[in-house]
């Protein structure tokens, strides 16, 4: 209920014990009133008219009593007799008193004889003034009771009236009471509230104006507004110095932003964006496509229009000049708010510039590459394979040790031919011919060169390859090339002495390669770029540089849908871990 409802039904409780008390005062006066009428109205006429009856009775006694009188009062007589019989009917029409009829009767008798006989008149006569004297006596008497009963009214409805006010005011003391506790404890509570969140460390509250609870609300609601005031100038200062961060921020970054309404104008630019499209003047309120044309653009704010930007639209790459310098944006638009009901969009200018020169400098690098390994491989394989006509009827191990070379030089072949066709944009990554094939006997066949290599160098080769077949769908030479790769880079690095440990593993619906070794480590700012390409020349004698071939074995494992991962700490070896699917188009 609210406090304006509340506070007229407590005042429409007092309002109504004072109607109660006036209805009670109403109900005594009427009862008083009533009272006195019955007194005039009956029993007073009754007497009025007794008395008239009398003087007229007398004015006849007087005529009988004096025949000698002038016959003049003779007519006076007559109307005294009249004024008697009107008196006397009125009497008979206003009975109010037990007993008063059968006097009233005694009396018509009376009359009646009186004025049919005119022996013994005096002695009737004064009969009937006696019966007209009990007349009024009776009525007198029923006066006297009247009135009594009248004051015993007047008590009572005094005293009730009392009681009633008596009442009425202890009413009204403890509902005023009661309404006052129950309007100031709600008020209490809520400043005394309002008091403790403000002053969390005053345990006992402010007692300072306690007798006073609107005052001190007032007090409270003051002071809360004051802190809101101060709250609300803190978060603007705030949010001011959060703005201007945010517009430097805006104004530095290297990628051009663009912010855009649903009708494609736009909104906000920064400078980076500004120079990209090559502003002239202000472009806010202008539309996209008066300074960026193309079709791409076009379905992209189609697109907004619509609301179907969902995870953002991409544009096509844009050669723009920028101070002299050729630079390579790739403009994307994202929506600026969620499930594909954007407000607004944003659109970026990523600058792929760098990109785009380390892609053309890594193509042109491994075409070089390419054509330089071939003359040499194809020279080697001729040599190879004439070797192994001649060592014919050379021993086992011989000719085994010419199988092996023969093999090498096919896998190189093979990869290279592969570098050169990613090198011509051929294909868009490496093109694997998987069979399904097991892993152990694969990479066994594929390590043994190295494990030789590891025996001239006096390091332990641990296999841990275990003996149980290990089934996955690879491609048999790149992915022999990748745990080579490994492996010689380990064997590479670690001292005499050390070793190089082989494990595999099989888990679930993949497999995990472990290479560990107790080489010289990798330093961690190193280790954090291990998979860059690096630059041949600069770190082809470098210790613990492990250059492109990390970067291609990384491509062909994620090839396979796999992983590649490198641990390692300076002075104590490094683990080169690979995990693949056992199936094509398995998830690590």
């Amino acid at each position: 209920m609210s406090l304006e409802r509340r506070l007229l039904l407590y005042m429409a409780i007092p309002a109504l014990l004072l109607a109660g008390v006036g209805v009670v005062a109403y109900v005594s006066l009427a009862r008083l009133s009533s009272s006195a009428d019955r007194i005039l109205s009956d029993n007073y006429r009754s007497i009025q008219e007794a008395r008239k009856m009398e003087r007229a009775l007398r004015l006849m006694e007087w005529t009988w009593t004096n025949p000698d009188s002038d016959a003049a009062a003779k007519p006076h007589a007559q109307s005294a007799a009249s004024r008697f019989e009107e008196s006397l009917r009125n009497c008979e029409v206003n009975i109010t008193e037990t007993g008063e009829a059968d006097l009233l009767g005694d009396i018509r008798t009376r009359w009646g004889r009186l004025q049919t006989e005119s022996t013994g008149r005096g002695a009737r006569a004064q009969a009937l003034f006696e019966r007209i004297d009990a007349l009024i006596e009776l009525n007198e008497a029923a006066m006297l009771r009247v009135e009594r009963e009248t004051r015993r009214t007047a008590r009572l409805m005094i005293a009730v009236s009392v009681v009633t006010s008596l009442a009425a005011l202890l009413a009204l003391f403890a509902f005023a009471f009661i309404a006052a506790r129950r309007i100031s404890r709600p008020v209490a509570a809520v400043s005394e509230r309002l008091h403790r969140a403000l002053n969390p460390e005053d345990e006992r509250g402010d007692r300072s104006i306690i007798g006073d609870e609107i005052a001190r609300l007032e007090i409270e609601l003051s002071e809360m507004l004051a802190r809101l005031a101060r709250y609300e100038d803190e978060q603007v200062r705030r949010f001011r110095e959060l703005q201007e961060r945010f517009w430097l921020v805006l104004r530095e970054v290297r990628e051009g932003l663009v912010l855009l309404d649903e009708s494609g104008r736009i909104l906000f630019l920064n400078d980076r964006a500004s120079h990209l499209l090559k502003a002239q003047a202000d472009l806010v309120g202008q539309l996209l496509t008066e300074n960026l044309a193309g079709e791409d653009v076009a379905r992209a704010l189609e697109a907004l229009s619509q609301r179907r930007l969902a995870g953002g639209v991409d544009m096509n790459e844009r050669t723009i000049d920028l101070a002299g310098e050729q630079r390579i944006v790739r403009p994307r638009l994202l929506p600026g708010r969620e499930e594909g009901r954007p407000e607004a969009a944003l659109l970026v200018f990523w600058d792929v510039t760098e990109e785009r020169r380390f892609e053309e400098s890594r193509r042109r690098f491994i075409a070089m590459l390419s054509h330089q390994l071939k003359t040499p491989i194809t020279s080697l394989s001729m040599s190879v394979n004439l070797l192994k006509e001649r060592l014919r009827d050379e021993p086992e191990e011989t000719r085994e040790l010419v199988l092996l070379a023969r093999q090498g030089c096919a896998s190189l072949s093979s990869l290279v031919n592969e570098l050169i066709e990613a090198a011509k944009g051929v294909t868009p990554g490496w093109t694997l011919r998987p069979q399904r094939a097991d892993l152990v006997k694969l990479l066994r066949n594929a390590l043994k060169p190295l494990v030789r290599q590891a025996e001239e160098q006096s390091i332990r080769f641990i296999d841990e390859l275990g003996e149980a077949d290990r089934f996955a769908e690879v491609d048999p030479v790149k992915f022999s090339w990748v745990v080579t790769n490994a492996v010689g880079n380990a064997l590479r690095y670690t001292s005499e002495d050390g070793s190089v440990r082989m494990r595999l593993s099989a888990e679930k619906e993949r497999i995990r390669i472990e290479v560990a070794d107790t080489g010289a480590g990798i330093e961690p700012e190193r280790l954090a770029r291990i998979f860059e390409p690096a630059d041949p020349v600069r770190d082809v004698h470098e210790p613990g540089s492990h250059g492109l071939g990390l970067s291609i074995a990384k491509e062909i494992v994620e090839a396979h849908g796999g992983y590649l991962g490198i641990e390692s700490e300076l002075g104590c070896g490094t683990t080169v871990q690979i995990v693949i699917p056992t199936t094509r188009g398995g998830a690590v």
